[in-house]
């Protein structure tokens, strides 16, 4: 699930190169999840009043949500301010080509920014999988903050629970700061999806709005679909 400007959801890390560029933890500033649990809940028989009868019974699971690799600061590890990429261009001083920038630039954790996107963390490490089949989905927004001219979003996007570190073990960041993001929309700040440029994923999105208006959207099902550049 996710909510976007906040947005949480299940990003590719950071690459004007390749996929493996900055997908490395920085050294600045501690990570922190916020917490935003969460509850799974059934039917269950129970005795009321003496009869039989199906109750809802809920099982809080505690979670929290991660700020996607994209929209991180991106600075030279060992260093406190001397950014790897700023305006969508890379710090050639810093590094020149993708192995240098893969091994001197750290993702910082960053709650600064007015817009941006996070996903739902299940441990620390992992973002929560979610079973839609046969299920019932709710959830509360309070929209009463979202500053004018800012969008809402909560959406599905198929992603690897673990931001790809295991299918890319020079991704060292992983889901515990927010890599491997991918949806429907070909959004260009996106630049790399599974090591390769301009590949789309499937998104089912539930709910848009701003702080006066709600958008409804149709759901996207494109299957790694190269954009076209």
């Amino acid at each position: 699930m996710k909510l976007s400007t906040t947005t949480i959801g299940l990003t590719a890390a950071v690459v004007a190169f390749i996929g493996t560029v900055a997908q490395q933890p920085g050294t600045n500033v501690p990570e922190k999840h916020p917490s935003l649990p969460t509850q799974v809940c059934k039917d269950v028989l129970a005795q009321v009043d003496q009869v039989e009868t199906d109750v809802v019974k809920c099982v809080t699971e505690e979670s929290s949500v991660v700020i996607d690799a994209d929209w991180r600061d991106m600075i030279a590890v060992g260093t406190t301010h001397n950014s790897c990429n700023a305006d969508s261009k890379w710090n050639m001083t810093t590094c020149s080509t993708p192995k240098e920038c893969a091994k001197n630039c750290g993702l910082e954790d960053d709650w600064r920014r007015r817009h941006t996107r996070v996903m739902l963390d299940a441990s620390g490490k992992k973002y929560k999988q979610f079973q839609l089949l046969n299920q019932e989905f709710t959830f509360d927004v309070d929209m009463s903050l979202l500053p004018c001219g800012s969008n809402g979003a909560l959406y599905f996007s198929k992603m690897d629970a673990d931001g790809g570190t295991q299918r890319f073990p020079v991704n060292t960041a992983g889901g515990a700061y927010g890599t491997g993001y991918c949806d429907a929309q070909y959004q260009k700040s996106v630049k790399f999806i599974n090591g390769e440029a301009d590949l789309n994923s499937t998104e089912m999105d539930i709910w848009r709005r701003t702080a006066w208006r709600h958008t409804s959207r149709h759901t996207r099902v494109r299957l790694k679909v190269r954009r076209g550049v």
